[in-house]
């Protein structure tokens, strides 16, 4: 039986779901992956001829002018004709399309609280059986760095959502900070990014040879097996580093529970907030927020001192755990007290 896969979201979010989509893949040959356009390229980058992918958009989800009408057309023609269809995203818009296709869908589960590739695992598990989600990720596994290790780290300043961006002048003050202590560091972003990273390197002195500029081709992502570390905000970027380095993330207004990069090494900062997380994630409620408190009161000191405490052993301030939260392998967190762990 050969099945169709929709993950129609943005490059973090195929990427979180990259082992579902391999199990499947396995599982079921000659299945169909159905994404965005815009994740066409990762897509056949992380599955290769594993799966057939086709393009779709669904208009809630995109960022530009798009011919989802189309697509979309595509999509239900090959629903109705396959005995089952497994749904890896869940929203008011989704659940309207898939109330008009004949045949049968799976679809996850919508929580915040739950990592992604949790979600994922939980709702193919009767097609499947258990699986290691860590088996089916890294494209080579690597430790956190220790102070012996620790020579090369990389900053992700670009982001997919303005509301989860740092500004350039922290950025800027983390990457001085990173040269003092004798780092060699280095800029990752999209030519979408580039003109931040040309404002960070031109107030840090850091040389154009430092900047690794991603495109569609993926060719970079072999660069990044020379870093030591990623420092990245909340992106599909930092999501893609993941498959290769141990990645620091920022995160402010974001579900940091289910969209933190996979990875039982990865670690992910946060504040205590009482509106997180935002409204902005949410259909019932208005975001009035003024000021991003929960992402701009996270310093680059912070992240300098973070750093410190996990690769040189140092002591951190009283801050922690009172206003900054550091969490450490959060897409593992919620299997950690289970009997049967399943990585």
């Amino acid at each position: 039986m050969s099945i169709n896969i929709i993950k129609p979201d943005h490059l973090g979010d195929l990427v979180l779901s990259s082992p579902a989509i391999k199990v499947l893949a396995k599982k079921f040959p000659g299945s169909t992956l159905w994404c965005s356009p815009l994740t066409y390229s990762l897509a056949k980058f992380l599955f290769k001829d594993t799966v057939d992918i086709k393009p779709v958009e669904f208009p809630h989800l995109v960022k530009h002018v798009s011919l989802h009408d189309e697509t979309l057309s595509k999509l239900k023609n090959a629903l109705n004709r396959s005995e089952l269809n497994v749904f890896l995203r869940r929203d008011p818009m989704i659940l309207d399309f898939v109330s008009s296709v004949k045949s049968q869908s799976i679809l996850i589960r919508d929580d915040s609280q739950t990592h992604q590739t949790i979600l994922d695992r939980n709702a193919i598990l009767s097609l499947t059986g258990n699986y290691s989600r860590s088996k089916n990720f890294f494209l080579g596994f690597r430790r956190f760095p220790s102070a012996s290790t620790l020579k090369k780290i990389g900053l992700v300043a670009g982001v997919g959502f303005i509301n989860n961006a740092w500004p350039e002048s922290y950025w800027a003050r983390l990457c001085y900070l990173l040269l003092e202590k004798g780092l060699e560091v280095y800029l990752i972003g999209s030519n979408d990014v580039h003109p931040r990273m040309r404002i960070i390197s031109d107030a840090t002195g850091l040389r154009r040879g430092n900047i690794i500029l991603c495109d569609s081709s993926f060719r970079w992502v072999e660069t990044l097996k020379d870093l030591d570390l990623i420092v990245s905000g909340d992106g599909g970027t930092a999501h893609i580093c993941s498959l290769v380095v141990p990645v620091i993330s920022i995160f402010g207004p974001s579900p940091w529970r289910r969209f933190a990069p996979f990875g039982a090494q990865n670690v992910v900062l946060t504040r205590n907030v009482s509106c997180s997380p935002c409204p902005q994630f949410t259909k019932d409620t208005v975001n009035c927020c003024m000021y991003r408190h929960c992402l701009l009161e996270i310093l680059p000191d912070n992240i300098s001192e973070i750093i410190d405490f996990l690769c040189f052993n140092k002591n951190l301030s009283h801050l922690w755990g009172k206003d900054i939260f550091s969490f450490v392998g959060t897409s593992h967190l919620s299997e950690m007290n289970s009997e049967k762990c399943h990585n």
